[in-house]
């Protein structure tokens, strides 16, 4: 979808109500949650303890499941309270981060084992949130083929799971929801070798509802020809609900009519307050939470004798 086709409900200034949501609710989600999906404490509570149920009655013999309830909320939410979307989801959950285990939450690694990741100013979620609400999370290449030829393309996947991982403790993250912006520009042909494939069917399968997040758009920024045929094929077999939500730009000129310029890094935005792309802050945040990804990175599916 180009900008002349965006959704009008994407532009600058069309978010009012939403925005009034957000603004007023920011910092109680139990009200949010009431407000945007009738959300009560007790339907909660009855809906993850269906799910554990069907944990325990269905539940895949190769996969150790987390049953904690923060943990479990989000795939309610993001159902929409449909119990059996949220199991499948769960499963789904699991099944594609095993797609890549030794870069989606490997086992006894954390967010400090991704510090190699930082200097490349690659990737990054902004520190305000957009004029939806939603959190704003952009992918770029940075200094990626220039000072570190080690880092190869999924290790992109390996930065970045924990940093939606990490936003997706917050509730609000997970009823706003994410924006994403991948900013193409600065790739090439040069590049096509580094393209797994796999990254893009986990990335595919993601947004295609493996994934327990709310996806509000995803904005695709000056993609080369190279790359198109990529880009076309991602969006071929995204469901007709995420497609509506793909809009490609032909630059970043235009990206501030669709995400609020003031909190864009400085390089996207002449109105910006933020200063300029840093993947630091987002590390320093997610890797307080270290010990926390470590533990956890012991459940799902099991391939070996290993056990939680």
């Amino acid at each position: 979808m180009t900008d002349a086709e965006i959704d009008p409900r994407c532009r600058k200034g069309s978010y009012k109500q939403d925005t009034l949501i957000a603004r007023r609710t920011m910092d109680d989600w139990q009200a949010l949650a009431l407000e945007l999906h009738g959300e009560t404490e007790e339907e909660l509570r009855n809906a993850i303890n269906a799910l554990k149920e069907n944990i325990a009655e269905k539940g895949l013999k190769n996969i150790v499941y987390e049953k904690d309830d923060d943990f479990l909320a989000r795939f309610i939410r993001t159902s929409k309270y449909d119990v059996a979307k949220a199991f499948r989801m769960l499963n789904g959950y699991y099944l594609n981060r095993a797609s890549l285990p030794h870069k989606v939450a490997p086992r006894g690694k954390g967010p400090k084992d991704t510090e190699f990741y930082v200097p490349l100013k690659s990737i990054m979620i902004l520190d305000r949130k957009n004029w939806d609400g939603s959190s704003v999370l952009i992918f770029r290449q940075g200094d990626w083929d220039k000072i570190n030829t080690k880092a190869v393309l999924a290790d992109m996947l390996f930065f970045g799971f924990y940093v939606v991982e990490a936003a997706m403790r917050d509730p609000i993250v997970q009823l706003q929801g994410l924006t994403v912006v991948f900013d193409c520009s600065g790739f090439g042909i040069r590049h096509l070798p580094f393209c797994d494939m796999a990254v893009f069917r986990y990335l595919l399968s993601c947004v295609n509802g493996s994934y327990p997040m709310r996806l509000r758009a995803i904005h695709v920024l000056s993609c080369p020809a190279a790359f198109r045929f990529v880009l076309n094929l991602f969006r071929n077999f995204l469901t007709p609900k995420m497609r509506a939500r793909l809009h490609v730009h032909s630059s970043s000129a235009n990206l501030d009519k669709y995400i609020d310029g003031s909190i864009l890094p400085e390089e996207y935005s002449s109105t910006s307050t933020s200063g300029p792309f840093s993947s630091k802050p987002t590390f320093d945040k997610m890797s307080q939470y270290h010990d926390w990804f470590v533990t956890r990175s012991y459940y799902g599916v099991q391939t070996d004798n290993a056990a939680k």
